[in-house]
């Protein structure tokens, strides 16, 4: 019986392991498809103003400037929480599999909500078909932020979001109770490391 219930588990977890990396990879498609459309519609308009080349506008690029000027001040994306698997090739907690984190994952007290690090504009609300969960992507000029594993949504595609605003409530998982986000930063279509980012 014991052997068929760890049996069961590993199955179960293999299974959590392929839907977080599918998610990962449907994150990097949607930044890499939201960045092309956002530049392709900046060259329409300045091609219509007789400019060349894929300048920002100045209120996307004071944007920019002020994200920037905020690395390693930015709040976090959660009230409570600590990195339960940092940025890049990690291997995942309890079991010998090695994973490759597009963010960091964040684990935080069940109910606990996602809230926007800076000031933007929400460019995409993403379900993922696999665990019915979503993404939110925050546009910040020429950064992204990304908030996965949320479970219900307080935003909707073109809102205007403040620093600290909630976004959604963070799914828990009751298969290994815990409740965990994945927060993901992009400068255009490259990854980040979000620890540097936020506030120590």
């Amino acid at each position: 019986k014991l052997l068929t219930a760890l049996k069961k588990d590993k199955k179960k977890l293999e299974n959590e392991l392929a839907a977080k990396k599918k998610n990962a990879q449907q994150i990097q498609k949607a930044i890499a498809d939201i960045v092309k459309k956002e530049l392709a519609a900046q060259r329409k308009k300045n091609a219509a103003k007789g400019q060349k080349g894929d300048s920002q506008t100045p209120e996307a690029k004071q944007l920019s400037a002020n994200f920037a000027q905020n690395k390693g001040k930015l709040p976090w994306p959660v009230e409570k929480g600590f990195v339960y698997i940092p940025f890049g090739n990690q291997v995942y907690p309890g079991l010998n599999v090695h994973i490759v984190n597009p963010g960091i994952s964040i684990s935080t007290p069940a109910g606990a909500n996602a809230r926007a690090v800076f000031s933007g504009t929400v460019t995409r609300v993403q379900k993922n078909k696999t665990n019915g969960l979503s993404n939110v992507f925050i546009n910040h000029g020429r950064y992204y932020t990304v908030y996965g594993d949320l479970h219900s949504i307080s935003v909707k595609e073109g809102d205007k979001v403040a620093t600290k605003q909630m976004i959604g409530r963070i799914h828990t998982d009751t298969f290994e109770n815990k409740t965990v986000m994945l927060f993901c930063l992009f400068d255009g279509e490259k990854e980040q490391n979000p620890e540097t980012w936020l506030a120590r």
